[in-house]
């Protein structure tokens, strides 16, 4: 009768630590889909730079994106594949990924000096390196379905 007792409360507590488990990935799947979601719209309403640039616009976009993709590597633990579009590639070469990821960084950083600077140059040379790294991080390491 013991052991039954036994195997009920570990089974309980095995259960509880799973559930939250998945909860707290939902809330760090959530967390990177808002960013890959910044991203994205910070691409679809600053189509590539020209002549008329908003500089301030830009760096203050550019300055959340710089944050928001420094955390990115922090918000891929093992396990959370699960419920989400991310490929387990990822987790089987995490170095390349954080690379990438580092490489996307980068490249807001260096958008968000641009315009700072008002360096058209370096603000279409780093959008385009920015969006040339989430479409190769794209085709390797994210889902369709």
């Amino acid at each position: 009768m013991n052991k039954l007792y036994y195997i009920a409360f570990m089974l309980t507590i095995f259960t509880t630590s799973q559930s939250a488990l998945a909860e707290d990935f939902a809330n760090i799947i959530s967390q990177r889909q808002q960013s890959f979601k910044a991203i994205e719209i910070f691409f679809d309403n600053f189509e590539e730079p020209d002549s008329d640039i908003e500089w301030q616009i830009i760096n203050k976009e550019s300055a959340k994106l710089a944050k928001a993709t420094q955390q990115l590597p922090n918000l891929f633990p093992i396990g959370s594949d699960k419920n989400s579009k991310s490929k387990e590639k990822i987790w089987d070469n995490k170095q390349d990924f954080n690379i990438r990821l580092d490489k996307l960084n980068s490249a807001f950083n260096n958008i968000q000096q641009a315009t700072q600077e008002k360096n058209q140059q370096l603000l279409i040379e780093n959008y385009k390196l920015a969006k040339s790294s989430c479409n190769s991080c794209h085709r390797k390491y994210r889902s369709l379905w």
